[in-house]
């Protein structure tokens, strides 16, 4: 019995279709809307927070508004927005936020 080998094409590239690309520019749209809310929020003096449970990571900020995960992960990849350094076991990423002044 030979053995069988699959070929396997490489991933075909599409034509962007008018709607796919407003579909795309719109989850954009919400997301950066979300990041400059949350930013103007933190601004005011919110802070961001992380919570875990049962393998979920929740964010909220501290006027009790939920973040979406998108948000949160981009809002803590700006130069403005620190970490207070209150990680559980030491080195972990940091579960509070805040907005500080360039």
């Amino acid at each position: 019995m030979r053995a069988v080998h699959k070929v396997r094409h490489p991933r075909r590239q599409s034509i962007n279709t008018d709607q796919s690309l407003a579909r795309g520019a719109r989850r954009l749209t919400r997301l950066n809307d979300g990041v400059a809310r949350v930013v103007e929020l933190m601004r005011a003096g919110a802070s961001l927070h992380c919570t875990r449970c049962s393998g979920t990571t929740y964010w909220t900020l501290s006027t009790g508004s939920e973040v979406s995960k998108h948000v949160a992960n981009l809002i803590t990849k700006r130069a403005d927005i620190v970490g207070v350094g209150d990680a559980l076991l030491g080195t972990e990423f940091s579960q509070s936020f805040h907005y500080i002044e360039n």
